[in-house]
């Protein structure tokens, strides 16, 4: 699941930014994406004056990355990282389900 959440922000920062920025830049937060539990606030910061690429996961180190007064842009991922876990959750229920029961149900994201 981890590496379809970090798919999720290459291609959101790509989409962002450039695919050559994404390329460039993702080696900075890209292993990161392993330790990261989908939920609650999940947003990448891209300095465009220094370069570089951060993930925020609260709203102060949001404000941290942000409140220095260079150009940046937030890329907000914490709702599709959720999305992302609950399609994964409902793949799981239908495949556990005894054969003549599987069908795709609606699995909420805790």
């Amino acid at each position: 699941m981890s590496d379809a959440v970090e798919l999720c922000g290459l291609k959101a920062f790509a989409d962002a930014t450039s695919p050559q920025i994404a390329k460039a830049l993702w080696p900075q937060v890209g292993s990161q994406f392993a330790s990261i539990l989908p939920r609650g606030q999940l947003d990448l910061v891209f300095d465009e004056q220094f370069f570089s690429v951060a993930i925020a996961r609260t709203g102060d180190e949001l404000r941290a990355l942000v409140a220095h007064g260079r150009l940046v842009r937030v890329i907000a991922l914490g709702e599709t990282a959720r999305e992302i876990v609950r399609a994964f959750r409902r793949v799981a229920a239908v495949q556990s389900s005894p054969p003549g029961q599987r069908r795709p149900r609606d699995v909420r994201a805790s």
